[in-house]
């Protein structure tokens, strides 16, 4: 919940980097841009497996689909609720 806490905060008070990524997904290759390297990936993922271990999270979806979520709602969130979190 930390993680998800720290994007949506992230996207709120930076909405500069919400408008980088999306200029990332016009690219060729999007991926090749992308801030997290293999090794970071791995490691959240590997975190994502344990907490469906410890029945923390649930093991009826697969871990890179839960990580894919995690990166990629608060993203839709700020393209389509940005009024909502303006003053």
């Amino acid at each position: 919940s930390e993680f998800i806490q720290y994007r949506f905060g992230f996207f709120d008070q930076h909405p500069d980097a919400l408008r980088i990524i999306e200029w990332q997904y016009l690219e060729p290759d999007p991926f090749q841009l992308t801030a997290y390297t293999p090794e970071t990936i791995q490691t959240i993922i590997k975190r994502i497996k344990y907490f469906q271990k410890q029945k923390q999270l649930s093991s009826k979806y697969n871990p890179e689909l839960i990580f894919s979520l995690l990166l990629t709602i608060p993203l839709g969130f700020f393209r389509t609720f940005r009024d909502l979190t303006t003053n």
